[in-house]
């Protein structure tokens, strides 16, 4: 398998903001993304991952920003609609057999290898003959994945694809990822608020907390954690079970 060149700069944010209702939800600043790699997106519920998502990929538009998505303003960019995929399990399938959404998407995308997305299929046991919203939480999640990781989109964005898997589904979705990380031709970004679980695959780790960057790290270690973790509420909880005694 050819091994493409990466884009150089593939997100370059000088400053990214979303606000509603005039709560500001995100607001990161200064960060760069410029290598085939799998990153963590790290963060717990309510972080602002999900948006910060969106925002990249040009599902919605920022309130203010300085950024770039492979050199271009993501929002209403040829480019990057084609170039950069979020695969989440809002995403919704109008009831067809999972085989007729697989073909629809070997017709739209030229680079969807429908061969290589029947045998991800295969591997987890899911019967193309099924509609999608017959399927469990957990089972429609690894379809989305399989889906995502059969194209050739420079940046895939998988938001929260292990939350409804089970153990083996997870442990299987590792190692995907692994095999995915010998082909080093895009960059993958995960979301999560269990990065433990994906420690041995993540090359670079980045983490939200209250829609704002806390650190961009090399690896997830017990000091990353710290950046996510509310000591103040955990305090507060021992307070609660002290007075108990």
């Amino acid at each position: 398998m050819a091994i493409a060149k990466c884009y150089q700069n593939m997100i370059n944010i000088k400053y990214l903001t979303k606000k509603y209702h005039k709560k500001t939800v995100i607001d990161i600043k200064d960060l760069v993304l410029d290598e085939c790699q799998v990153v963590g997106l790290v963060g717990k519920n309510g972080a602002g991952k999900s948006t910060f998502m969106k925002l990249i990929s040009g599902k919605i538009r920022p309130s203010e920003a300085d950024f770039t998505i492979l050199g271009e303003k993501p929002f209403n960019s040829v480019k990057v609609a084609k170039e950069v995929g979020y695969y989440s399990s809002e995403m919704q399938f109008a009831g067809e057999e999972i085989i007729d959404i697989i073909d629809s998407y070997e017709v739209m995308y030229n680079d969807f290898s429908r061969e290589k997305c029947l045998k991800l299929l295969e591997v987890y046991a899911i019967d193309t003959k099924k509609r999608v919203k017959d399927l469990s939480q957990g089972m429609k999640a690894i379809f989305i994945v399989c889906l995502a990781m059969s194209g050739q989109q420079k940046i895939v964005l998988l938001d929260e694809p292990t939350a409804f898997m089970d153990k083996n589904a997870r442990l299987l979705f590792t190692n995907l990822i692994k095999m995915e990380k010998k082909y080093p031709n895009r960059l993958i970004i995960i979301s999560t608020h269990l990065a433990e679980e994906l420690e041995e695959v993540i090359d670079k780790c980045v983490v939200i907390n209250n829609g704002m960057l806390k650190c961009v790290d090399d690896k997830y270690d017990e000091e990353t954690m710290l950046n996510i973790v509310n000591l103040d509420q955990m305090d507060k909880m021992a307070e609660v079970y002290s007075d108990e005694r």
